[in-house]
């Protein structure tokens, strides 16, 4: 018996009457116009999302870590490709900057222009690999999702590591799907790579070494086309050669950080040193589910490492390695949970809550604001988007259980990247690798109810709509006020305006800011910055003054009043 019949043997045999026409017997192969249809789908939504853009005052804006990540970028692209220090964020999406710097240019309209080419491949890549889960209807339409999919478009458009994300997740996937059908090592030595690269830009990756470990292990040999050999006859062959070829992959990615580390700091980090500092702050007693800077007013990136190691030392009394600051950290919340466990449940329960909404939770823009200037995400952010994708992914999840030993290596990808979220804090970006999976199991979910309605099973299309219903209803139930995203937005592209001297949008934006956001401190004093650069003192003093009250820990805050203040005085 050849692969491809057990292949098919097994799809009538596991799948549900509905979607057993629709499994592919042997590798889904695609004709080059269908891979056409979605990458250009992709890729025309893409750029016209980056044109409107173009038109808009934001453009230009890099804003928290996109502006680290283009200084720490120019840096590299001028020559000095080893840096300084141990790597303290993820490194390889300022490296992805740099070789565009250096090789195609440096304006954020080429930047954005390669961006959205990876962000078109990866549509192809979840095509192909939900083809060769459940057949190529559901690998069409799982690259088509994607192409539209909101959080997609925005997060590709920034400058910001998401891209990868994306795609070395979605190359992971489809080299996966495809070792399904081959023992080639190949397929391995490629998941591998794309784990390694994956983790040099979501350090939470590091979950998916011990997993893919245990599928290589545990995998079903029927399905990774082994034919009816026992577990006991392939492991000391195929297996022990997946695993090496998996490890070299790690090694080629991970190993030359590690060595680079090691050599300019002394200590061994398989990625960065923030893990302690970025656990405290989800994890103590002032913690609300998202970020919240270590010190009050400095949530700028520049400022995160520098603020992590002058408050351990202060603490601790001494000097700290950047691994000593990250255990101190780890300490504190440690602590805290030992002494506070129910606080610390509740708080879990609150990150859980959030992981699963509908809301994009906001790094620094939010895309409900740039949909101002985008009629691309005007559009998508009505249908496609998180709150509509799970219910969709969770009935897919039910309507292909069969197919589990095929499968659960994906159940394990998705839940270790909600719980490394919920494990830590909430953002949007921090959670889209459960995108591409839940794309996965969306797109068969959606077909089963095609056939359905087309063949008048009535009683399945009220007990799924229902289900769907209730799901969606949960998911898009309302834990935090779009007002918050789009006031903290429009404060910081306040800020951008400020420093570009264009005090007519900075006043624009940040009195919109105010209305939002009436009991924020930055905005008042983004304000007061505002009208003291504009020459209008007595409103910046009464600006900075009311963030003062708002906020007395902010030194920033009070420093710039005190200024104001003394020259006012002079005056």
């Amino acid at each position: 018996m050849t692969d491809q019949s057990v292949q098919s043997e097994e799809s009538s045999a596991t799948l549900p009457s509905h979607l057993a026409a629709q499994d592919c017997a042997g590798e889904c192969r695609y004709s080059l116009p269908q891979y056409g249809v979605v990458f250009c789908a992709a890729l025309l939504t893409r750029m016209v999302h980056i044109l409107a853009l173009k038109a808009s005052p934001i453009f230009q804006y890099k804003i928290g870590d996109a502006a680290r990540y283009d200084q720490w970028a120019k840096t590299l692209a001028a020559g000095s490709w080893m840096g300084e220090g141990v790597f303290y964020q993820a490194p390889l999406y300022p490296y992805f900057l740099g070789v565009i710097y250096k090789f195609i240019g440096d304006d954020i309209l080429t930047v954005r222009r390669v961006q959205a080419l990876f962000g078109a491949i990866s549509c192809v890549l979840i095509m192909k690999a939900a083809g060769n889960l459940f057949g190529k209807r559901s690998g069409m339409l799982a690259g088509l999702i994607l192409a539209f999919y909101a959080p997609s478009i925005f997060l590709e458009s920034l400058i910001q590591k998401s891209i990868l994300d994306l795609f070395f997740l979605s190359l992971l996937l489809f080299l996966f799907t495809q070792s399904l059908r081959s023992r080639n090592p190949s397929y391995w030595l490629g998941v591998g790579i794309a784990t390694g690269a994956l983790c040099l830009t979501r350090e939470n990756a590091l979950v998916l070494i011990p997993i893919l470990g245990c599928w290589i292990v545990l995998g079903n040999s029927k399905r990774i086309g082994l034919q009816s050999r026992t577990f006991t006859q392939i492991l000391p062959v195929n297996r022990f050669v997946w695993m090496a070829a998996m490890g070299m992959g790690l090694c080629l990615t991970l190993g030359p950080v590690v060595l680079r580390n090691y050599t300019i700091g002394g200590h061994l980090h398989l990625t960065t040193s923030q893990l302690g500092p970025n656990f405290f702050i989800g994890n103590n007693a002032n913690a609300n589910g998202t970020y919240q800077p270590l010190v009050p007013g400095r949530g700028d990136a520049k400022y995160e490492q520098q603020d992590a190691i002058r408050l351990a030392e202060a603490e601790a009394g001494h000097s700290l390695s950047p691994k000593q600051v990250s255990q101190h950290f780890l300490s504190k919340s440690v602590s805290y949970i030992k002494s506070e466990p129910l606080s610390w449940l509740g708080l879990i329960g609150m990150k859980a809550a959030m992981t699963f909404n509908a809301m994009e939770i906001i790094d620094t823009e939010d895309q409900y604001t740039v949909a101002d200037w985008s009629p691309v995400l005007r559009v998508t952010n009505v249908v496609f988007h998180f709150g509509t994708l799970v219910p969709l992914a969770i009935l897919g999840l039910v309507v292909t259980r069969r197919k589990w030993q095929s499968l659960w290596l994906l159940y394990l990808i998705s839940g270790a990247f909600a719980l490394t979220v919920v494990a830590f804090f909430v953002f949007g970006r921090y959670r889209y690798p459960l995108v591409p999976v839940f794309i996965i199991f969306a797109a068969p979910a959606i077909l089963f109810l095609e056939e359905e309605i087309r063949t008048g099973n009535w009683k399945s299309i009220v007990s799924s709509s229902v289900a769907i219903a209730f799901l969606f209803a949960i998911c898009n139930f309302e834990i935090t006020s779009p007002n918050v995203g789009r006031g903290i937005t429009l404060s910081n592209y306040g800020v951008q305006a400020l420093i570009r001297n264009d005090f007519s949008h900075a006043e624009e934006f940040l009195n919109e800011a105010k209305e939002l956001l009436p009991k924020s401190h930055l905005v008042h004093n983004n304000l007061g910055v505002l009208y003291r650069e504009t020459q209008r003192k007595d409103l910046a003093i009464l600006h900075f003054r009311i963030a003062t009250e708002l906020e007395p820990r902010d030194t920033k805050v009070r420093m710039n009043l005190k200024r104001i203040l003394a020259v006012k005085t002079l005056e």
